[in-house]
Order: C-alpha cells, then sequence, then structure tokens
C-alpha cells in the first residue's frame, strides 16, 4: 500500500471513529484548513474522495479537526516543493525527519524528490505502448510547537504536478501513533 493511501485510510478511520453527538463547531474547523490554504499559483483544488463533513474554499474539514485538499497544477517540481518548504519554514514548523505514521520511513527534505515507477503501461487505440515522462515523488511534514502536523504528498510526472495536503491536529496524531505503535507490538 502506498504512503499517501496509508495516510488516507488513517485519516478516514480517525474522523470516522471521532464522531460525536454533539454538534460540530465548522468554525473551528476551520482554523485547521486556514493552515492548509497556502497553494503554489496556478494549483486547481480537486475534489477529495474522502467525505468531509464541509468544505472551505475547496478544502475538506472533518469532525476530528484534521483537514485537507487535493490539487493539480503544471511546472517545476523542485520549485514546487521548494515553495511549500519555505512557506511553512518561515510561519515557525519544524522539518520531520520521518513520518509521523510511518515512523520508518523518512521524509524527503534530506533526499528530495525520489523516482518511482510508474508501473502502468498505458497503450494507444493500436495498442502500441505511449511513451510517459518519469515519475518522481516527494512528502514533507511538519509540525508546529502544540504537535499539530501538516503533510503534503507530491507526485510529478513531467511537468505535471500533483499534491495532497493534510493538517492533522495535536489529538489526532496523538491516536494515529498509538495505533500504529499498537499494531507493531
Amino acid at each position: 500500500m502506498s504512503q499517501l493511501s496509508t495516510l488516507i485510510l488513517v485519516a478516514a478511520g480517525l474522523a470516522a471513529t471521532s464522531c460525536s453527538t454533539s454538534p460540530v463547531d465548522v468554525a473551528a474547523l476551520a482554523r485547521g484548513a486556514g493552515t492548509i490554504r497556502w497553494l503554489p499559483a496556478g494549483a486547481e483544488i480537486l475534489p477529495d474522495a474522502l467525505m468531509p463533513i464541509s468544505a472551505e474554499s475547496g478544502r475538506s474539514l472533518f469532525v476530528d479537526g484534521s483537514a485537507s485538499v487535493a490539487f493539480t497544477l503544471t511546472g517545476d517540481r523542485e520549485e514546487l516543493s521548494t515553495g511549500i518548504v519555505r512557506h511553512f519554514t518561515t510561519r515557525g514548523w519544524c522539518q520531520r525527519s520521518t513520518q509521523y505514521l510511518n515512523p520508518q520511513l523518512a521524509t524527503s527534505f534530506s533526499e528530495g524528490w525520489a523516482h518511482r515507477c510508474a508501473c502502468l503501461i498505458m497503450t494507444d487505440l493500436r495498442g502500441k505502448p505511449v511513451a510517459r515522462e518519469p515519475l518522481y515523488q516527494w512528502r514533507g511534514e511538519w509540525n508546529d510547537s502544540r504537535g499539530d502536523v501538516v503533510t503534503y504528498s507530491l507526485s510529478a510526472e513531467g511537468r505535471q504536478l500533483r499534491g495532497y495536503a493534510a493538517y492533522i491536529p495535536k489529538r489526532s496524531v496523538d491516536a494515529a501513533e498509538r495505533l500504529v505503535a499498537s499494531r507493531g507490538r
């Protein structure tokens, strides 16, 4: 299972298990969406496959206080990741060296974009293979002084860039880390 799939499944599980009978304060949840409000110029927001309780400016809001946004754009992959790093660094977020859901896996801050197998051979109407650009992936994670986490999972195939950003409040980070730890026993 890919790292992005794992993130989506855990986030969906946390959102589903954190439901309560009390009314949800969407305005309070929107504060988390504000954390991932910044996207590169020209980014097109994509519909989120998860089931949010609300959306603000295209960002999905979930009952546990997390928020996410999927986007696509055309551009240079290095400029994209550099812009995201600059944005969070100037706002006091600290880079994480490992992924909070997969602590055995490093983030991309030290190694940069990693070449991955596209592994799908596309064909034209006559069955002839269609040439594809190499596929690259990048993952950045930051935490703030409260323990909230922001993740950006990026992929690039030539100049076609895709991204998925998520804001996860500390209580959900702690719950996910406990779940991951309990499965590792």
